[in-house]
């Protein structure tokens, strides 16, 4: 799987947060998703009901219809499959597509499958990886743990979206029907048999029903899909799998350009090295101290110019003093410390006893 052109933002998601990304890769895809399910069950449509209408049985079409849903399911899954790598299919080529896939868990899924409560997310998992049925088995264990629940939600709430909008034309239609011509009673509309009912009645309320299937369907399969894709992302850390093939590419990039600079580089010396082959170089100038004035001169040779220096009369020359100094030299006197507030009171009391006479 070609990670790097895929559209959706890879990670990992609540179930219901899928749910609303199937809904807006719907929405997305919505004229290559519709005009690819028209064309394929459209035809089967009018061919269910034509087919129970010549068996007198004009309800069997609408039967027929409802029961071949995983048969349908796979023109959606096709286009979003496709369409998530910024490819969406058209219906010919969708159409084209469906030798691709296997047939068997079709007719799995129209057998002991049909009312399968993941269907939405089995779908997925049997046409996408085409792994052997032992595998898939062990895969499918794997991927429908801790979302068992939110799989057949989707499957009984999208059944109820059909429910709701099948009576909804009906009551709407109700409404416009002058009340003349309006039955009794719906038992009496019915007869209490189907099969009494009048065969246009019938045809128009499988009419209806295909309507109202075919709005709510490739939601349901949509849905089932981005559940699928969170799912894998979940176990196989495909998040994580495409920002390191991301860096991959980055660095790749990024060595391509290092070894262009290399090259440069190293193409840098031969140049300089025959241009100075051919042209005279001045030499260059001095940029230390060492080289404006040379080496330095070592300790002896600055200890005899120093002495002659010293010589020299217009510095002074060098004289010879004597002076007489004690060999044992006496101890510092104390230095005397300011008399304190104390000795000041008690020297201020004696005076005044021995020449006044204060007691």
């Amino acid at each position: 799987m070609e990670l790097e052109r895929i559209s959706v933002v890879l990670r990992p998601r609540a179930p219901r947060e899928a749910l609303d990304l199937g809904a807006a890769l719907l929405r997305a895809n919505a004229a290559a998703v519709w005009s690819a399910w028209f064309a394929f069950t459209l035809p089967v449509f009018v061919l269910c009901n034509a087919l129970g209408v010549l068996l007198g049985l004009p309800w069997l079409g609408l039967v027929l219809v409802w029961w071949l849903k995983p048969l349908f399911d796979r023109l959606p899954l096709y286009v979003l499959s496709r369409a998530v790598f910024d490819r969406a299919p058209g219906w010919r080529e969708t159409l084209r597509g469906q030798r691709q896939w296997s047939w068997r868990s079709t007719l799995a899924g129209l057998s002991w499958l049909r009312i399968d409560s993941s269907r939405a997310l089995r779908l997925p998992l049997d046409l996408l990886e085409g792994a052997p049925r032992q595998q898939r088995a062990a895969r499918w264990k794997v991927l429908r743990r801790r979302i068992t629940g939110e799989t057949s939600l989707l499957t009984y709430g999208c059944l109820q979206f059909e429910l709701v909008l099948f009576l909804s034309c009906w009551l709407f239609a109700l409404l416009l029907i002058p009340h003349e011509w309006r039955p009794e009673s719906l038992a009496g509309f019915f007869r209490d048999d189907v099969q009494v009912a009048a065969t246009p009645w019938i045809l128009a309320g499988a009419t209806v029903a295909y309507l109202a299937m075919s709005a709510i369907e490739p939601l349901y399969v949509a849905c089932g899909f981005a559940l699928y894709l969170n799912r894998r992302t979940q176990l196989e850390a495909w998040d994580i799998d495409l920002a390191f093939r991301r860096l991959r590419a980055r660095l790749q990039g990024l060595g391509k350009l290092l070894g262009v600079l290399l090259l440069c580089a190293g193409a840098l010396p031969l140049s300089v090295r025959a241009a100075t082959a051919s042209v005279d170089v001045p030499k260059p100038a001095a940029s230390n101290l060492d080289q404006v004035f040379g080496p330095p001169a070592g300790a002896d040779r600055f200890a005899a110019a120093a002495a002659e220096v010293y010589r020299d009369p217009r510095f002074g020359g060098e004289r010879t003093v004597r002076r007489w100094s004690f060999k044992y030299a006496s101890a510092p006197a104390a230095r005397a410390q300011p008399l304190s507030f104390r000795c000041w009171r008690a020297c201020w009391r004696r005076c005044s006893r021995v020449c006044c006479g204060w007691g």
